[in-house]
């Protein structure tokens, strides 16, 4: 009898194959279950950019334009001062009204159109400091304040300080070249004195001189007013928003590494909010170590994802063909033809 009571029990050998068939099962799935992460982080951002979209479209049936562009880096948006050319901010803080956010663009509002007051440099803090979590790429960085450690030099012109800004991984199509942006290439010290468009003055907004539209060639750029009538290639054939390239190193610093996401996204024209497709400018999927302030891309496999102007939005292929990509930013050029897409998948 006691010898028919053995325990029964598992050698070492059989365990550590056991251990290793689970190592092997384990290898095999986490694949599948990373690339399942990544697929409804994409199709996160995919909701995001039509949530965008939807905003550029509320704004241009408002307006009778899409959202502008805003001033400059150095500006923040005023809700006193509406939309079109005299408004300051660009179009993250225009659309704020068409995407449930009219709290946040009201928070600068002073009751005084024409000057800039102590209680708008102060209420300016808070603004800067206000993610939205659409305004971020889950493959990216989650929504929420980063470090601002630029020279006082950057210092909003018509705001204060902020010891943290919202930024966001998306930005507007500028077109098929950079024209206007010349000035980021200046010695910093010097910008001041060489570029006086830099510049604005709310009680002489009438006679400021912008440039001229046919001079650029996107939906989002300094100056410009853009309705569906100008887009003669199609809202459904032209960008209107999309993925920004980012170098991973810097998706979480203070801003002194990466010229072009350093600001608050609540900022005008700048490398931070707009983009474009030259040649120059290569759609990039983010790398270390790697630079590129006017590309778009993203911390997506694959491609990156695009919003047109009729509020669609696709999936592009790094490998796109460069010509179709600058023209699919080109309003009217007469090319139509947008990248062939990669399926969205869920």
């Amino acid at each position: 009898m006691d010898k028919s009571r053995r325990l029964q029990g598992f050698t070492l050998v059989e365990l550590l194959v056991v251990i290793a068939i689970i190592g092997v099962l384990v290898g095999l799935l986490l694949p599948a279950v990373q690339a399942a992460r990544e697929a409804a982080r994409r199709m996160q951002c995919v909701n995001n950019l039509k949530q965008m979209g939807l905003g550029f479209l509320n704004h241009e049936s408002t307006h009778g334009i899409l959202p502008c562009s805003g001033w400059t880096a150095v500006y923040l948006g005023d809700p006193l001062l509406g939309t079109g050319r005299e408004q300051p901010g660009g179009w993250i803080y225009q659309i704020l009204p068409y995407v449930e956010q009219q709290a946040i663009y009201d928070i600068t509002d002073d009751g005084d159109k024409l000057n800039i007051t102590a209680a708008q440099r102060q209420q300016s803090i808070d603004l800067q400091g206000k993610p939205i979590s659409f305004f971020n790429c889950p493959s990216r960085r989650p929504a929420q304040a980063q470090p601002y450690a630029l020279s006082n030099s950057w210092t909003p012109r018509n705001g204060a300080r902020a010891p943290f800004v919202a930024r966001s991984d998306y930005a507007a199509n500028a077109g098929d070249g950079e024209k206007g942006m010349e000035f980021w290439l200046e010695d910093e010290k010097k910008y001041e004195t060489k570029i006086e468009w830099l510049f604005f003055d709310y009680k002489t907004l009438g006679d400021k001189q912008w440039p001229p539209l046919d001079g650029q060639t996107g939906v989002n750029y300094q100056g410009a007013e853009i309705g569906f009538k100008d887009i003669t290639d199609g809202s459904s054939n032209t960008y209107a928003v999309g993925e920004k390239y980012l170098n991973p190193l810097y998706y979480e610093s203070d801003g002194t590494d990466d010229g072009g996401d350093n600001h608050s996204m609540y900022q005008g024209f700048d490398w931070d909010v707009n983009r474009w497709t030259s040649v120059n400018d290569p759609p990039l999927q983010d790398r270390l170590g790697q630079e590129s302030y006017g590309s778009f891309g993203s911390a997506h496999p694959g491609g990156f994802n695009m919003a047109n102007c009729d509020g669609s939005v696709q999936i592009v292929s790094y490998d796109v063909d460069p010509d179709v990509h600058r023209r699919a930013s080109h309003r009217n050029d007469g090319g139509g033809i947008l990248p062939v897409q990669i399926p969205i998948t869920p």
